[in-house]
């Protein structure tokens, strides 16, 4: 849950510590962006690490949005 291996070709030129946002639009919440840092390259495609993300003009860490999955897990027991 700390990162993402994106699997694209052609493979962007990122340079490894570049910070990017990035949205999944079929999620839950289409409007969150988060910034994410690129740790590695290769042919395959781009590792990058969740920084933190942004919601309504609002950044916050990470542990909030887990916190948040947390609830809602309990919730569907």
């Amino acid at each position: 849950d700390s990162g993402v291996f994106i699997e694209c070709y052609p493979v962007p030129k990122l340079p490894v510590g570049s910070h990017i946002k990035m949205q999944l639009l079929d999620s839950s919440n289409p409007n969150i962006a988060f910034n994410m840092k690129v740790i590695r390259t290769g042919r395959e495609g781009v590792a990058m690490l969740f920084i933190d993300y942004e919601l309504e003009g609002e950044r916050y860490g990470m542990e909030v949005l887990r916190k948040q999955w947390a609830k809602k897990a309990k919730k569907k027991k």
